[in-house]
């Protein structure tokens, strides 16, 4: 039985009986749609799909290993913006791979 079991019936309603987690145009309460993990990760522009691809097949392994949930309860969302939009010690950063002396 995954950890989680035993919290679904108390994760699963207010005190005053009302559902958590339904809006209401989503339909009748889900318990794994509730205790799935969702993921965001921001990274600069630059990196090839086959990266992407690797990084989230690692990703969903330690998150899997460390948790002890099934990869298929992990939604990961890798959102990418360019170097300009991160801006770290007052610095805008370069695109991934691009030459940090264009900035």
């Amino acid at each position: 039985m995954p950890a989680h079991a035993e919290l679904a019936p108390r994760l699963a309603r207010y005190t005053d009986g009302r559902r958590r987690h339904q809006s209401s145009n989503t339909g009748p309460y889900h318990p794994k749609e509730t205790l799935m993990a969702i993921v965001t990760i921001n990274m600069r522009n630059g990196r090839t799909d086959e990266q992407k691809r690797r990084f989230a097949s690692s990703l969903l392994d330690v998150i899997s290993s460390a948790t002890g949930e099934p990869r298929g309860n992990v939604f990961l969302v890798i959102q990418e913006s360019r170097g300009i939009d991160f801006v770290e010690d007052d610095r805008h950063l370069p695109d991934f791979g691009a030459p940090a002396a264009e900035f």
